[in-house]
């Protein structure tokens, strides 16, 4: 599959964002067991660029072959 989509950049710089404030987060080992900071610094925000983002660029057909996994 190789289609392409096109998405805002307002959406594609807050993905960015939100990866590189994660990737940041689990580059410190002190992180790595502290679920709590995740959950509260990190989680939302990821959670939001998954349901409303991400899901949002995609289109039905592939949407549909991901709903049945």
């Amino acid at each position: 599959m190789d289609r392409e989509i096109n998405i805002k950049l307002n959406e594609a710089i807050h993905v960015f964002e939100v990866v590189e404030k994660l990737q940041k987060f689990l580059h410190q080992p002190a992180n790595h067991l502290n679920i709590e900071a995740f959950a509260k610094e990190i989680y939302p925000e990821l959670k939001d660029i998954y349901h409303n983002i991400i899901w949002d660029w995609l289109p039905d057909d592939v949407k549909a072959e991901l709903e049945e996994r």
